[in-house]
């Protein structure tokens, strides 16, 4: 490519460098049945304009025109293309008269839609072509294509060499947090010009999101024939691959066609690559992804109805626009319904055959249309929805256990008026029965569970794991007194745990089943709002391509005075503590699986831990070194060994540090686990950073040489240890004491930091400083 022509030197790049995108990423979404049936589908032939650039105007034509004809749609035609490299919509627009195709064939009335290239906005050009295209064709469209960042770089001028770019190295959370501002940012902009326009003209081709999708699918080894994310672009500037052209033209065949592209044959662009491997497999999961986009996209035309204001009399609720609905127990139907004078805020009375229903509607909703869903107690204790409105959120109710009205009523708010496709849940009592039924049935349609002493069934128990899979977090708040905190919520609350689910636990003390929620429902709201986000990235390249993932975090209790409550309220769990993702995968050559709790963000040097025995929950001093930065590893312990084999951690070892890990991890172990974490220390003294043991009995199977009598080789590398010991524990003078005689006396110092009065429990001492700072002094991390 001309470097003269090339974007990083157009100045329109120093303005898209200065957003970055909103991302509604559906790449794991199941696939979507072909939607020719949909309201508003266009059977006929559209007369297509094309003004673009070389991330559009370059490909798009002729590859939408034989899709058109693969999905047998007569009459579709290439009026014009307009291609200049870089370009914004003004410069299409601004060519001279004499030789401006694109307005000729608009002011004769041959355009029905016209696909337009923008990099950014403002763009006046837009405006222009919608307003010419609509004076000439009352029907006339603009399908508008958003893009994605070039160079995976919000930077301009672009820095360095090309060669820096590494398109393999970006994970899920960096596109999200690269691209988010830049689509809400025109999403905001298309919405006020059409304001301007009277009427939606522009619709959004939401292309930079499907290739953010597909590169996330290629991330997750989804893909068919793709295995690198750099395999979708041609250079480091971003110019798109064969694949992207394809999945590209996809969505825009989608917003022209108002169709699913999902069933067409394969595209010419793709039979074109000469890749036995970009096959019907590969071609379908394209089409997937780009109709996914769309529908997903409420500015693409897909959804209608996604925008519709809701029907029948409006009363008030707290403030906020209420519309009440009755359903139809036989057939499910809903109808337009108005809440009697006499209800106020509230419910008074059932319709016999039908079920209330009810939707209470924002001042301005939030972005993807939020709602929370309660199927019984409507005005109950409704602080916590009414904040929830302030936010954006729509609030629904169903009066109804959990069956197929609560299906309806689901369809009914998703397709009908573009609500959110995975709301948030209220479930007070038996209304949290209802919550964990739906969320174990559908966990792909659920967001976040807050339930207010909950029951919760034993079928609902058995399906947890579905939960669990979809990482769907729950705040469980319930009264010290109130027989369902024993007989549901800890229950719960553990399995939960144990599955590597986020629970967090709030216990009012002294309180019983009543009052429900909080007097300030702001912690509720912002735990309902902060689930919104996903809480996990791409997975780091060391679990590979096969792992299980599941939540880790501490389970100690805060004791927290709140004030507004006038009480004291028990709180646990990933909402007060912070998460951390454990990964458990196999690493070839060994049999036994791997175990590693990856930190927020690493120190730099990527410092470890590396021990055999199961990281528990009150593993404090763990929790406190992840805080700092490490990984904590468990290493791989053979069920059919009576303990941990040498050349298996040796293996794992260099596995790690072949994938960025330090070369010198901090050895950890308690009881009976302490012995092996010393025998591989002993076995790799020069491997070591340091020692760390809770109450260790200094026994081993994985070398024949005990620990106790071997220490040597570790006074011999400098190795230093520290053990933290309760004096009443069986073995403190036996293994302990006697171990810290001995390392003295091969001149190394060993610190034994004594609990007096303690024997076996707790492990970690009540005081972590100490331990955390010999050990991140030892690793040779600066804080």
């Amino acid at each position: 490519m001309d470097m003269h022509n090339s974007w990083i030197h157009r100045p329109f790049v120093f303005t898209i460098m200065l957003v970055a995108c909103y991302l509604a990423s559906a790449a794991d979404q199941p696939p979507i049945a072909d939607a020719k049936a949909t309201a508003g589908a266009i059977e006929s032939g559209q007369r297509v304009l094309t003004c673009g650039n070389s991330f559009h105007a370059w490909f798009v034509a002729p590859i939408l025109k034989d899709m058109a004809h693969g999905a047998g749609i007569e009459g579709h035609e290439i009026v014009a293309e307009s291609k200049i490299g870089g370009s914004r919509a003004i410069q299409h627009w601004d060519v001279p008269n004499d030789k401006n195709q694109a307005k000729t064939a608009l002011r004769e009335g041959k355009v029905d839609v016209l696909t337009l290239a923008c990099m950014l906005e403002p763009d006046e050009g837009i405006e222009k072509f919608a307003r010419l295209g609509l004076e000439h064709n009352s029907n006339f469209r603009v399908s508008l294509q958003e893009f994605w960042i070039p160079f995976d770089k919000f930077e301009w001028p672009f820095q360095g060499s090309h060669d820096s770019v590494d398109f393999n190295a970006a994970t899920s959370q960096k596109l999200q947090d690269l691209h988010r501002p830049y689509f809400k940012s025109m999403d905001e902009y298309v919405r006020k010009l059409n304001s301007q326009l009277g009427k939606q003209v522009v619709f959004v081709a939401p292309a930079g999101q499907a290739v953010v999708a597909l590169r996330e699918k290629v991330m997750a080894g989804k893909v068919p024939g793709i295995k690198d994310q750099a395999e979708l672009f041609t250079d480091k500037l971003g110019h798109p691959q064969h694949t992207v052209e394809a999945l590209v033209s996809y969505v825009h065949f989608a917003v022209v066609y108002r169709r699913s592209p999902v069933g067409l044959p394969i595209p010419a662009v793709l039979k074109r690559g000469s890749h036995p491997q970009w096959d019907d497999k590969l071609n379908l999961t394209l089409q997937e992804i780009a109709w996914q986009a769309v529908v997903d996209h409420p500015l693409s035309g897909l959804s209608e109805k996604s925008t519709e204001a809701f029907s029948g009399e409006k009363t008030s609720w707290h403030g906020f626009d209420r519309y009440d609905f009755l359903m139809d127990e036989a057939t499910f139907a809903i109808e337009p319904h108005k809440a009697g004078p006499d209800e106020r805020d509230g419910i008074n009375g059932q319709v016999k055959g039908k079920l209330r229903c009810v939707v209470v509607v924002p001042k301005q909703a939030a972005e993807g249309k939020p709602w929370s869903w309660q199927g019984y107690y409507f005005n109950h204790e409704p602080q916590a929805e009414v904040e929830l409105l302030k936010r954006g959120f729509h609030i629904g109710y169903v009066f109804s256990d959990t069956g197929k009205s609560w299906e309806a009523w689901y369809d009914f708010l998703t397709q009908n008026y573009g609500l959110s496709k995975k709301p948030s849940f209220v479930g007070m009592s038996r209304g949290g029965r209802n919550a964990f039924t739906w969320a174990t049935t559908n966990p792909d349609k659920v967001s976040c569970l807050y339930v207010d002493n909950p029951a919760i069934s034993r079928e609902s128990l058995m399906k947890l794991g579905a939960m669990v899979e979809h990482d769907i977090p729950v705040l469980d708040i319930c009264g010290s007194l109130d027989p369902i905190l024993g007989n549901h919520t800890l229950p719960f609350e553990s399995l939960y745990q144990q599955l590597g689910g986020r629970v967090s636990v709030m216990i009012k003390d002294g309180a019983a089943h009543h009052p429900h929620s909080l007097r300030d429902p702001s912690i509720i709201a912002e735990f309902v709002e902060g689930s919104l986000q996903p809480a996990r990235g791409t997975a780091p390249k060391f679990a590979g391509s096969k792992f299980t993932r599941a939540s880790f975090y501490s389970t100690e209790n805060i004791y927290r005075h709140f004030p507004k409550e006038g009480q004291y309220i028990s709180c646990r769990g990933p909402w007060f503590s912070g998460s951390y993702d454990r990964y458990e995968f196999r690493v070839d050559g060994i049999r036994g699986a791997v175990s590693v709790i990856a930190p927020a963000k690493a120190a730099s040097g990527t410092p470890w831990v590396y021990r055999p025995d199961f990281v528990t929950r009150d593993a404090l001093v763990d929790i406190d070194l992840l805080a700092k930065g490490f990984h904590i590893v468990v290493g791989p312990v053979p069920t059919d060994t009576d303990g941990p084999l040498l050349d298996q951690w040796n293996t794992v070892y260099k596995y790690l540090v072949d994938h960025g890990f330090s070369a010198k991890p901090v050895l950890e172990g308690s009881g009976g686990a302490a012995g092996d974490a010393y025998a591989w220390a002993i076995a790799n003294p020069d491997k070591v950073s340091c020692i760390y043991a809770e109450n260790p009995i200094l026994h081993s199977h994985m070398t024949k040489e005990q620990p106790l009598d071997h220490l040597a080789p570790l006074a011999k590398a400098g190795v230093p240890i520290l053990h933290v010991c309760g004096t009443a524990d069986p073995s403190f003078e036996t293994q302990s004491k006697v171990a810290e005689k001995r390392y003295k006396e091969l001149n190394r110092p060993i610190t034994v930091i004594e609990q007096p009065g303690n024997g076996h429990f707790p492990l970690a001492p009540k005081d972590r400083t100490p331990v955390v700072d010999f050990i991140v002094k030892a690793a040779g991390i600066t804080q």
